[in-house]
């Protein structure tokens, strides 16, 4: 069975967003993400290599296009080698991606998926000090997202390999959501339709959202014994931003790819989940970006 993403519930705001035209962005400065690290299990117990999750359907590339490709039309961009198996990877995973998320990156600011060499694409976003200590030693990156720079338009790269695009692409997807489109309405280069009071206080609300969520996660993991607790709460203290950008996008990621990791989350994080779902907020992110999908 395929998703199907309640996506008509996401907020007014972000699906204002997709009405914005590509042209007003095209002024941010080149950024860059990645992260080894999956789904907040994984953040608090990264004893060894995480533990990759498949996320949304293995498509096999016969008959239609499941629905959220297809929702996508002619936008949907995907570069790959001769391979059909890793582009259909990619269709698979797109149905864990919530909808408006797909049609920002893909509809409104013309994105493209690149499967490739993510190492050497990727080689300019190291890991910043606060990070090291949650990453493996030698650890390269499997996927990043690159912001418009150079002639090229917005990207997110991932490695040629079925299990590492259907394990980083939902995660990738919530890192770029924060990072270029909520951290970027607050930048001084913001077009000027942007620095409107209602969308600088959408943008500083959400970020808020982010910040309570870090903060019950924190709260979950001082009632658990962990490989990174210590690790966590020293990168939280010198990186709180890039510490909330990584519980959001693991948060989305654990919610996201599959009812195995939903139930994760719910069961072993408590206090985040009831942050993250909480439907009297008026950001709250799972009511923010609508439903998870279903048969999956």
């Amino acid at each position: 069975m395929h998703s199907n993403h309640q996506s008509i519930t996401a907020s007014r705001k972000m699906l204002t967003l997709l009405v914005i035209s590509l042209v007003l962005w095209q002024c941010k400065a080149p950024q860059q993400n990645k992260s080894p690290i999956k789904t907040l299990d994984n953040v608090a117990n990264n004893t060894s290599e995480s533990v990759n999750h498949p996320c949304g359907i293995a498509f096999d590339g016969n008959g239609e296009l499941p629905p959220a490709a297809a929702s996508l039309g002619k936008s949907l961009n995907i570069v790959s080698p001769g391979d059909t198996s890793l582009r259909n990877a990619v269709i698979g995973t797109l149905e864990a991606v919530p909808r408006p998320l797909l049609q920002l990156f893909f509809t409104v600011f013309k994105g493209q998926i690149v499967i490739g060499d993510a190492t050497n694409l990727c080689k300019a976003t190291p890991f910043t000090n606060s990070q090291k200590p949650l990453v493996a030693a030698g650890k390269n990156a499997t996927s990043c997202w690159l912001s418009p720079a150079n002639g090229q338009g917005l990207r997110m790269v991932l490695s040629p390999e079925v299990i590492s695009i259907r394990s980083s692409l939902l995660r990738l997807f919530a890192y770029w959501q924060m990072e270029f489109v909520i951290e970027g309405l607050l930048k001084p280069g913001v077009p000027a339709p942007f620095k409107a009071p209602d969308w600088q206080t959408y943008a500083q609300d959400f970020i808020a959202e982010r910040g309570k969520l870090a903060s019950a996660f924190l709260t979950d993991m001082s009632a658990q014994v962990t490989a990174n607790g210590t690790k966590l709460k020293e990168y939280n203290a010198q990186d709180p931003v890039g510490f909330g950008n990584l519980i959001y996008a693991n948060a989305v990621d654990s919610y996201y790819c599959a009812k195995q990791t939903r139930d994760a989350f719910q069961i072993s994080f408590k206090k985040a989940w009831s942050v993250f779902t909480d439907q009297t907020s008026g950001l709250g992110v799972a009511k923010e970006l609508g439903a998870p999908g279903t048969g999956f």
